[in-house]
């Protein structure tokens, strides 16, 4: 049901799409004559205190941002018992639409990632971030304004815990948040490098016909690996995108500064600057839109146009999410995956993605992979294994070990760790030597059945010889390793629990217990983490009081 009159002074007249807790609608101000974007939170979820107070800072830290490439918010309140929000109405498109024909001319594309980058940087200097960064959430208004839009999965960086654990669209999250890593400016520039590739050649940078296919893309794979065999983009703007999608976050831009200024280093070189007017030219009339060439002082040389510019702009397009009206919607997005650090494949027997309406993904992987990047001026980047990520657990800290462990889950080996030295040493052999623990989450640790310590990184001193480990975390299963101590070297072990379980995420409309395998174990909403689950099929029951149960 929408909005029966005005709030807060604000008429609505088109809906413009309706999400998992809210509505939108393209809305008019009488006070002050301007049409405005007005989003209400749906009245079946007003009762939870976590939902309204997620919809308040979204409102609180979109106001934080005052930069002209960002959707500015108008108001925020309630009026009978209706919590809304209004901002900016942009006439336009957003990218997505323009990318529906294919790629953007290079300078077009600079263009608009430039501003898109400026935007960022402005609510990174508020210490706001988007988190959510895709073409649908970039919007070009007729006049060619580019605005960044969309912070209701936006968070503060002195606080990230927070809110959820991992949320955002899945193509454009960066590895370390899908292994349970805190969103940082750093995963805020891997969905510019993918929005960056996307523009650039008209294709997705990671693709899959389920969840889980993508998500082993984006852990495994590189989607700059052979560019140049379909894509003519010019060769810096690979280059640059190419940093912005290293796995590694260390390894991409600092800052959004920085992508701000590398791009206005290749405007300037390229000679093509791109004007609002060009923007908006292209909006309108795609086919009318040439590549300006730069005057010396960097602006675009094109005559004006009159019997272009004076065009109406294609009617803005938005994707809304289906809606079912004669029982609750349920959506579940359901991806299993375990990543295979022998042979890096594909998960099997990933179910398929359930319906798109979902606004929060997660599935897990082991996100320490080595990468490696080819790109067309022969500058060849090969990534080291990457530095583990924080569990969704984030009351414990990541750390940083020097190797990963390759052994299957749960499969025991006679292999020694990795050590510092390659001579073999006999169990017997007498003397000491040291264990360097790098655990994430965190585990208690059990050597020859005795329970030594709870630790996420640590170093022990253990009796040389063969030693069983056990690792052992409530939420994962048990791990068993047989490793070699060596006197007076040290072992080292490291282990993401993570890449031995998969994770369930649900969207429930309004409301469900949620049985998995006989065993109730949430109300959905809120889910304040995804279910740990073991790899596999599960059975899954939503049961509701009013509609039934769904299986």
């Amino acid at each position: 049901m929408g909005l029966r009159g005005p709030v807060a002074g604000i008429q609505p007249f088109a809906e413009i799409s309706r999400r998992a807790t809210t509505i939108v609608y393209k809305g008019h101000d009488a006070s002050l004559d301007r049409f405005v974007l007005l989003k209400v939170l749906r009245p079946e979820f007003a009762v939870y205190e976590d939902i309204r107070a997620r919809f308040r800072s979204e409102a609180l830290l979109l106001a934080k941002v005052n930069h002209p490439n960002v959707v500015a918010v108008y108001s925020f309140g309630e009026e009978d018992g209706v919590a809304y929000m209004a901002t900016e109405y942009v006439e336009g498109l957003d990218l997505s639409d323009l990318l529906d024909a294919g790629p953007l001319p290079p300078a077009l594309s600079a263009g608009i990632l430039l501003r898109v980058a400026r935007g960022l940087r402005g609510a990174h200097d508020e210490g706001v971030l988007h988190r959510d960064i895709k073409p649908e959430n970039i919007l070009l208004s007729e006049k060619g304004q580019v605005k960044l839009t969309d912070f209701g999965l936006a968070i503060s960086e002195e606080a990230p815990q927070d809110g959820p654990a991992m949320a955002g669209t899945l193509a454009y999250m960066a590895p370390e948040l899908i292994g349970g890593g805190p969103p940082t400016v750093a995963s805020d520039l891997f969905g510019v490098g993918a929005l960056m590739f996307e523009t650039l050649t008209g294709q997705p940078a990671f693709t899959g016909s389920t969840d889980g296919e993508v998500l082993d893309a984006i852990l495994n794979s590189s989607p700059m690996q052979g560019v140049e065999s379909f894509s003519d983009a010019p060769a810096g703007l690979l280059v640059l995108c190419s940093r912005l999608l290293q796995k590694n976050p260390e390894k991409r831009l600092g800052s959004a500064a920085e992508l701000e200024q590398a791009l206005m280093q290749w405007i300037e070189s390229s000679g093509h600057a791109v004007s609002e007017t060009d923007i908006a030219i292209y909006v309108s009339e795609p086919d009318d839109w040439q590549s300006p060439v730069a005057h010396s002082d960097g602006e675009a040389a094109r005559p004006p146009d009159a019997s272009i510019v004076s065009r109406p702009p294609a009617s803005r397009v938005r994707r809304a999410a289906p809606w079912l009206a004669a029982v609750a919607a349920i959506v579940a997005v359901v991806s299993m995956l375990v990543a295979s650090s022998r042979s890096g494949e594909s998960p099997r027997g990933t179910p398929a993605a359930a319906d798109s309406a979902a606004i929060v993904q997660s599935e897990q992987g082991d996100p320490n992979v080595a990468d490696s990047v080819s790109i067309p001026d022969d500058t060849a980047v090969t990534q080291p294994r990457e530095r583990p990520v924080e569990a969704i657990t984030e009351d414990r800290p990541a750390v940083e070990p020097p190797a990963l462990d390759t052994a299957d889950p749960g499969q025991e080996t006679d292999t020694p760790a990795t050590s510092t030295t390659d001579a073999a040493a006999s169990p017997e052999e007498q003397g000491a030597g040291r264990l360097a623990l790098a655990l994430i989450p965190w585990a208690s640790v059990w050597i020859d059945g005795d329970s030594l310590t709870t630790t996420s990184s640590d170093t022990l001193e253990l009796e040389a010889g063969q030693r069983e480990i056990i690792l052992r975390n409530p939420d994962f299963p048990d791990q068993s390793r047989r490793i070699l101590i060596e006197a007076g070297e040290t072992a080292q072990l490291s282990i993401s629990l993570w890449s031995t379980v998969a994770r369930l995420s649900l969207t429930i409309v309004p409301w469900a217990e949620v049985e998995v395998d006989g065993v109730v174990v949430d109300t959905i909403p809120p889910q304040l983490r995804p279910l740990i689950l073991s790899p596999g099929p599960h059975r899954l029951r939503l049961l509701h009081p009013d509609y039934g149960q769904i299986e």
